[in-house]
């Protein structure tokens, strides 16, 4: 019975061995499977994250090296996801010699006024671009060996865990900003014969002053008969380009020329409800010099505000009644000699 007994135990033993040893085999043919199908696709984002943190840190040294933006600009319009596309649109007008020599300062200046303005924006940009939460590639390498040598699933964890990005805190979303990504290209000095052509031939019935041709073939263009009149339109022309350029402003040239005629359209009007004479007339006070000094104000105003704003009243407000100024006094009537009423005819002495 004794032999017996033994001979169970072992049994029992041998058994409960062999049941280990294939729990074993099959966790390990388990985490075998897991690492086949966990660790290429890991490896396959941690390769992806690192190309793209690349060519993050490209963007913002070309932004900063090449273009002169300023760091927190090419930070805001990194995480804005506006950056590459500044970046494309600048390199290709570079290639075509068509870029604004002033359009990388005005683009530096509208960011940093727009992060600097706004608290939220600002403690945003100061995340940086959360390249410090991200393991190293010597990190990620001793991670990979780790969890290739792991012999059960708790340690194979533990790895992978290391080699996911140690993000402490979410980085705030940043809305992209609100400038055309069109902008860039300078003025040429086709474009503002163009535009200036286009206005003349525009405002000859508007403000009743002639208009001539100037020049032959490519470098023709339309203007007044008035040299006055011919200021005037450039300082329209020059007020178009302006805003065209601004990087505030996302109004098309058409839609710019557009609003400059309609705010001449109430220069005249204006004038007759204050003065009692329209444009053009003989009141050299309002004449087209005038007119030329206040335009940028009216325009300005009428851009503020579109749909809402009434031209004539913009210009009313600008028309400060000429007061006529006083002439000498009147000389006073010199008193003759005075005569002793006693002896009429005789002076006094």
């Amino acid at each position: 019975m004794a032999l017996g007994f033994w001979a169970g135990v072992q049994q029992y033993d041998v058994e409960g061995k062999a049941a280990k040893k294939a729990r074993q085999d099959r966790l390990d043919a388990q985490l075998t499977r897991t690492k086949e199908i966990v660790l290429p696709e890991l490896i396959k984002r941690m390769d992806t994250r690192r190309k793209k943190g690349k060519a993050r840190d490209a963007r913002i040294s070309m932004a900063t090296d090449d273009f002169l933006l300023s760091r927190t600009t090419a930070i805001a319009l990194e995480r804005s996801g506006q950056l590459e596309n500044v970046i494309a649109r600048v390199t290709d007008l570079q290639k075509n010699e068509k870029l604004n020599p002033e359009y990388l300062g005005m683009l530096d200046a509208y960011v940093k006024n727009k992060v600097n303005s706004n608290e939220e924006l600002t403690a945003a940009i100061e995340e940086g671009l959360g390249g410090t939460s991200y393991v190293t590639e010597d990190e990620q390498l001793q991670g990979l060996l780790s969890s290739v040598s792991a012999t059960d699933e708790s340690s194979f964890n533990e790895a992978i865990k290391k080699l996911s990005p140690t993000m402490k805190e979410t980085l705030t979303d940043i809305n992209p900003f609100d400038f055309d990504p069109t902008k860039g290209q300078k003025i040429s000095e086709s474009d503002k014969r163009a535009i200036q052509s286009r206005l003349a031939v525009q405002l000859e019935a508007i403000l009743d002053i002639d208009r001539i041709n100037v020049g032959t073939g490519d470098d023709s263009y339309v203007a007044f008969d008035n040299e006055d009149a011919n200021a005037l339109l450039g300082k329209i022309t020059e007020n178009i380009i302006k805003y065209e350029s601004d990087l505030g402003y996302t109004l098309s040239r058409d839609t710019l020329v557009s609003e400059a005629i309609e705010v001449m359209e109430g220069l005249s009007p204006a004038l007759m409800n204050k003065t009692r004479n329209p444009f053009g007339s003989a009141n050299e006070n309002y004449g087209a010099l005038w007119a030329k000094d206040n335009f940028a104000d009216a325009y300005k105003a009428n851009l503020m505000d579109p749909d809402n704003v009434n031209t004539t009243t913009i210009w009313e407000s600008l028309i400060v009644p000429i007061q006529p100024q006083p002439g000498p006094p009147a000389n006073p009537a010199q008193p003759g000699p005075q005569t002793n009423p006693a002896l009429p005819g005789q002076p006094l002495d």
